[in-house]
């Protein structure tokens, strides 16, 4: 397992030689922090912590709202990691109280801003913040020095600060292998944060391109692909960049309307909605061309559903091995199916794992067929058709393959 041999090697990891970074580039940027939440989990030893065992009962909670009239998307959170951890320093992670609203419908902007130097610079999609490079000292976090003090930030699932603020700084924000396609997160100028391209030569220097869609997104880079070596500015004194940047190297959106506050205290807009309460968006009439990588493959769901589709609700699950559990790669959400109508939507999966579809009918137990319509669902890989069934008069159907 790959965590465990984390804690073997815990010494043994990737050094630069030493540089400090800076107080900032060209301007002071900063978002505030929040309070704690309720409770603390408190680990008495170092070592490897399994998501949720233990974690004393304290585990992740996060909802992500968009609010097309107040043009915001909203992500409240407690902070607290979904996946293992490997404790590394003597801090515990508590509870926080994170209220971030972002531009729904980010804009660019003539004139790129800075990243501020401490705190959060983006929120991960469970809900974790995402923190600059810069560690206490103005040193390297994610390629510590030698002679560093801290040297457990650098790795992809993050960890605790004094005040038990759990972040990341390492650009795989909370996933442990993120391929391009994965969204790993929103910078808090609002565009989205997908993973590493192979080809970094395509991103402008805040880490953005403009995707085949015509949307400008951000990918974080492997450590590889910076030089964790270099001064943290660009042209420190004359451009808001950052050469250290393993996450942004800058924002190329407004961060005017941006807010970091406590949730305890934050006023939800009444047009706001669940991203989880939406419905699937249907897929074109015409045959899509793959936007999956290389290390992917692509699943196709279609889901016909019949006259009592609000019944109905599925699971796209993932196994991993280091839970020996499955966990959700999506999910239509329960009642939002509209009533005999055709559903399509297309994943990009990791290549050989394991890989579950669930589909459930709990209410009147019917299925999808016969009773009520003609109802059926499928499920393609790569273009190739792998499973298709009516669900006749059943409460549940399970469809699993892959490298099981």
């Amino acid at each position: 397992m790959k965590l465990i041999a984390l804690i073997i090697a815990l010494n043994s990891f990737h050094r630069v030689k030493p540089q400090t970074g800076a107080s900032f580039c060209f301007e002071n940027t900063f978002f505030g922090t929040v309070s704690n939440g309720n409770n603390c989990i408190l680990w008495s030893s170092n070592g490897l912590k399994t998501y949720p065992d233990d974690f004393q009962g304290v585990v992740n909670q996060v909802d992500i709202y968009q609010c097309p009239t107040s043009g915001k998307r909203i992500i409240i959170s407690n902070g607290i990691p979904d996946h293992d951890v490997v404790k590394g320093n003597p801090n515990s992670p508590c509870e926080k109280q994170w209220s971030v609203a972002l531009p729904l419908n980010p804009e660019r902007v003539s004139s790129p801003s800075e990243l501020p130097v401490r705190g959060i610079i983006a929120m991960s999609t469970n809900g974790v913040p995402a923190y600059g490079p810069q560690e206490g000292g103005s040193t390297n976090a994610v390629e510590p020095s030698e002679g560093t003090s801290i040297v457990d930030a650098q790795y992809w699932y993050g960890h605790p600060d004094r005040n038990g603020n759990w972040h990341t700084h390492n650009p795989y924000m909370g996933k442990e292998d993120p391929s391009e396609s994965d969204l790993l997160g929103y910078a808090l100028d609002g565009s989205p944060i997908h993973g590493p391209l192979s080809d970094p030569s395509l991103l402008d220097d805040c880490n953005g391109r403009v995707d085949s869609n015509g949307n400008y997104v951000y990918h974080v880079r492997t450590i590889d692909q910076v030089d964790g070596a270099a001064e943290y500015c660009l042209n420190e004194g004359s451009s808001p960049v950052t050469v250290w940047n393993y996450i942004l190297g800058c924002y190329s959106g407004s961060i005017d309307d941006t807010t970091v506050e406590d949730s305890s205290a934050f006023d939800l807009p009444s047009d706001c909605v669940k991203e989880d309460d939406m419905p699937p968006t249907p897929s074109p009439s015409f045959a899509p061309t793959s936007f999956c990588a290389d290390n992917e493959d692509e699943v196709t769901l279609t889901i016909q559903t019949d006259g009592k589709a609000s019944e109905i609700f599925w699971f796209l699950k993932q196994y991993r091995a280091t839970t020996d559990k499955f966990f959700n790669i999506a999910k239509s959400g329960r009642g939002l199916l509209e009533d005999n109508k055709l559903y399509t939507q297309n994943y990009c999966v990791k290549k050989n794992k394991c890989f579950k579809f669930i589909i459930k009918d709990t209410t009147s137990k019917d299925g999808l067929c016969c009773s009520h319509g003609e109802g059926f669902w499928k499920v393609d890989q790569n273009g190739e058709r792998l499973k298709i069934k009516k669900m006749i008069d059943t409460k549940k159907q399970t469809f699993q393959w892959g490298a099981c």
